[in-house]
């Protein structure tokens, strides 16, 4: 298996690449990810990092953040393995919910009085800059922030400073994912079924314009017994009905609360009520 892995790699054309023989398998770990373990664990550590061989031709291009993930990493990873692991190109259609989320997590740390009352005014303040810039095509999304959680984090620490590293309490990243999934699916869910309402809305109009107009019906793609227009019209109406209901259905039994994914000691209530 790691034979193929790394023959995989190399097999990419990666020009980085090309000067490394194939069968040191630590100097291909060591170019391609280029992260050297530190004792150090900052989150977000000094911009300049140290430069390679294969470094000198991005010099002129900015310093990368650190990963989340990477407090006992040196340096950051390759443009490869940072394509390969970004999923911010789709999961920032999640802004909004994300954005949500924090600012009721905020208020209620600032209700436990995990938090004081300016700190989660700071949080919400910028929360609030921060959707504005989106909406206005302003906020620039980073593929090294990963993810539309840490695009906004560490935007938001970029605004107001120490206060927005306080949001993490009581708080884990499998928190933040599940509840603005959940939260996407169920504005989603009242979007779509508001659209199915309209439709049928539409369908009933266009029944009564045409009260009394035959049609032929088909069964197995032959013409059957004629009906009329108007109640095969409804007949989607219905249908369309019994879509919106289990729709509606999973709104109510899947919009429970997601907070309990996160630590064990984190226990300290759900940010959207019971």
């Amino acid at each position: 298996m790691e034979s193929m892995l790394f023959t995989t790699v190399l097999s990419t054309k990666n020009p980085n690449l090309s000067s490394i023989n194939p069968h040191n398998r630590l100097q291909i770990f060591h170019h391609l990810f280029r992260c050297q373990l530190t004792s150090q664990r900052t989150r977000y550590p000094p911009s300049a990092i140290t430069c390679s061989t294969l470094q000198q031709a991005h010099m002129a291009a900015p310093a990368k953040e650190a990963k989340l993930w990477g407090g006992r990493f040196e340096e950051g990873v390759t443009d490869a393995v940072e394509r390969f692991t970004e999923s911010i190109s789709f999961d920032k259609a999640l802004y909004k919910q994300d954005i949500s989320g924090s600012r009721a997590h905020a208020s209620m740390l600032a209700n436990q009085g995990l938090m004081s009352l300016s700190d989660r005014d700071s949080i919400i303040e910028g929360l609030d800059q921060i959707e504005e810039q989106i909406e206005r095509g302003e906020f620039v999304w980073r593929t090294d922030r990963e993810d539309v959680h840490m695009n906004i984090e560490a935007t938001l620490t970029d605004l107001i400073g120490e206060p927005a590293k306080k949001l993490h309490t009581a708080r884990s990243r499998n928190d933040q994912v599940s509840t603005d999934f959940r939260l996407w699916c169920r504005d989603s869910i009242d979007a779509i079924v508001s659209h199915v309402k309209q439709l049928q809305v539409a369908l009933v109009r266009l029944a009564k314009k045409n009260i009394g107009v035959v049609v032929p019906g088909y069964a197995h793609l032959q013409k059957a017994e004629p009906v009329l227009l108007q109640n095969h019209l409804l007949a989607y109406v219905e249908q369309l009905e019994v879509d919106a209901r289990r729709l509606l259905d999973c709104r109510v039994h899947d919009f429970s609360c997601s907070r309990f994914y996160c630590s064990n000691e984190e226990q300290h209530g759900c940010s959207f009520g019971p």
